[in-house]
């Protein structure tokens, strides 16, 4: 009897698996076939496919069509009812064609093939890449169709790529989760497509409007020690920035570039790059040096952090942390050091947030209220009780003589210029002016304090993705009748006549001459370099066919006829109808 059961196994179970294995037919791909698309299959150039293959994709699709946070208007995003005509088109988005790197090499799953216009193709082989609207079709190892569509391929020539490879495990919470570290793997390539560096990195998401309400998000970057990307200065605290909400791309690369040209003291670097992550192109993308004295672009000399830590015998880890006077505007968050440093007069860097704000972002350790505003200590990264009352004590007599009649706090008898470094706040002003901020919301605006210096300043720049006008626009008039929308200390500060004069001497002697060498050099250079990167970006975004080098122009416009503005009333003393709009007051 147990001779028979052996036989009968033996020819219905274990003969077909062998003839299954020797035809190459495997049990676990035929269970999974109805599982498989596309998005299965990839490409690499080069010797390897680590870090370099780029999978397959399609173009974005709202889950919520009516969503104008997904969809910006009608008139530029793809139309969602055409959503069905596209549930097959696939796309290589690939950063270089194959003049500069040479041939891409196809990366399919055990036992598949691909028929691209009637030509099976097999793992390893070299495929063609010129291809559009091309007919493909997803086989198995038997021939059977798993899935067909069409194959156009893209490439984004001219421009650095950056590659973000995570563990199978974390690739989902990297667009998911905004709070998550994750472990990845860092690899950028030059415009010719050679590696220029390969190191681990943390990655997770980043920012606030834009991660909570655009598809397409921002990332950070921590690097274990500084290091040089792209040719920026050496720095562990990178920002990767989707400009979802600037389909120029261009706003805050000017921006920043600006502020370096003007000699504004700390400042974001920036370089566009085509981001892919775990294979996946993930669009245009803004690479940029972080608002951080721990390795992004603020460089102190005396850094209050350090001297946190020494004063502590590096024992600091994350400390509790206590609010106090909660709901007035004495109120203070602090953490509990044991000891503090001898001197306590800074280096602090601060962020004006909005109200409210601090309380609901645990990740928040410091922050106190003035009599107007809410204020954020970024730097040091915990603050002690002694610390955060000094610098809350200081900003707030600083506030009392900004919103003074005549610039004098009363109760001290120090005026705004002995509680401002007049340059510094003077450049920010004139930079939310002249390029038209129309995102002041108490966010995004810096200022810092250095340690033995009685002054404040203003600084760094950040955020100015919406500038520029901030609306749809053909005619050039616009850059003469926008006006940036300023408050707070900002607006409160263009009411004295030594600050508005100190704004206009910076424009005339630093920041004019400025905006005609970018103008004629750095803007339209960098629109042709990044031009074949926003193509990309326009299908996989779904945005109208050419419509974000059109936005890129149009920037570029604006920023000719604004500055033909400025440079008449400010520079020529032309009467004008829009010098209110310039002169804010």
């Amino acid at each position: 009897m147990r001779t028979r059961q052996c036989f009968i196994i033996f020819l219905f179970v274990v003969i077909p698996l062998v003839l299954m294995s020797i035809l190459g037919i495997n049990v676990e791909d035929n269970r999974n076939e109805a599982d498989k698309d596309f998005s299965d299959i990839a490409v690499y150039y080069g010797d390897q496919d680590f870090g370099n293959k780029v999978y397959m994709c399609q173009s974005y699709v709202s889950d919520d069509d009516s969503s104008s946070s997904d969809n910006l208007s009608s008139d530029n995003s793809a139309d969602s009812d055409s959503s069905e005509d596209t549930d097959n088109n696939w796309y290589l988005f690939l950063p270089y064609d194959t003049e500069t790197v040479g041939d891409y090499k196809l990366v399919l799953p055990e036992n598949t093939r691909l028929s691209i216009d009637g030509t099976v193709y097999k793992d390893g082989d070299v495929i063609p890449t010129e291809l559009d609207n091309s007919d493909i079709q997803f086989l198995s190892h038997s021939g059977k169709s798993l899935c067909s569509g069409t194959l156009t391929v893209c490439y984004g020539n001219s421009l650095q790529s950056m590659f973000l490879v995570t563990s199978t495990d974390d690739a989902e919470l990297v667009f998911t989760d905004r709070y998550a570290n994750i472990e990845a793997v860092l690899i950028t390539t030059d415009a010719e497509g050679n590696m220029e560096t390969s190191t681990s990195c943390i990655t997770g998401g980043r920012g606030g409007s834009t991660w909570a309400s655009c598809p397409k998000r921002p990332l950070k970057i921590n690097l274990s020690e500084e290091m040089e990307l792209l040719g920026m200065s050496a720095a562990s605290k990178y920002a990767l920035v989707a400009n979802y909400m600037d389909q120029s791309n261009m706003k805050d690369a000017i921006v920043y570039t600006a502020a370096g040209k003007i000699g504004m003291t700390y400042y974001p670097e920036c370089e566009h790059v085509n981001l892919y992550v775990n294979g996946e192109y993930e669009g245009l993308y803004l690479l940029c040096t972080r608002i951080n004295s721990r390795g992004g672009c603020v460089e102190f000399a005396d850094d209050l952090d350090d001297a946190n830590d020494i004063a502590n015998n590096n024992t600091i880890g994350i400390p509790e942390t206590e609010i106090l006077y909660e709901g007035t505007r004495d109120e203070i968050k602090y953490s509990f050091l044991d000891n503090n440093p001898l001197d306590i007069s800074g280096s602090y860097l601060m962020e004006f947030e909005l109200e409210g704000k601090p309380q609901e972002e645990q990740y928040i350790n410091s922050w106190f209220n003035t009599d107007n505003k809410t204020i954020v200590i970024n730097s040091p990264q915990y603050a002690s009780k002694e610390e955060t009352t000094y610098i809350a004590n200081y900003v707030r007599e600083a506030e009392r003589a900004v919103y003074s009649d005549d610039g004098i706090n009363t109760d001290t008898g120090l005026s705004i210029q002995d509680y401002l470094d007049f340059n510094s706040w003077s450049q920010m002003c004139l930079m939310q002016n002249f390029f038209a901020l129309q995102d002041y919301s108490d966010g995004s605006l810096f200022m810092y304090k250095l340690a033995g210096d009685d002054k404040l300043y203003g600084g760094p720049i950040w955020d100015y993705d919406k500038s520029m006008t901030d609306d749809y626009y053909t005619d050039v008039k616009f850059a003469y009748t926008d006006k940036a929308t300023l408050g707070g200390w900002y607006s409160e500060l263009y009411k004295f006549d030594d600050f508005f004069a100190n704004i206009q001497s910076i424009y005339i002697n630093d920041l004019s001459d400025a905006l005609a060498d970018m103008i004629e050099n750095y803007v339209p250079d960098t629109i042709e370099n990044i031009s074949a990167a926003m193509e990309m970006d326009n299908i996989r975004w779904s945005h109208e066919d050419g419509y974000e080098a059109s936005r890129a122009e149009e920037v570029y416009e604006w920023l000719i006829n604004r500055k033909n503005l400025f440079d008449s009333i400010w520079i020529d003393g032309e009467e004008s109808e829009y010098a209110d709009n310039i002169n804010l007051r």
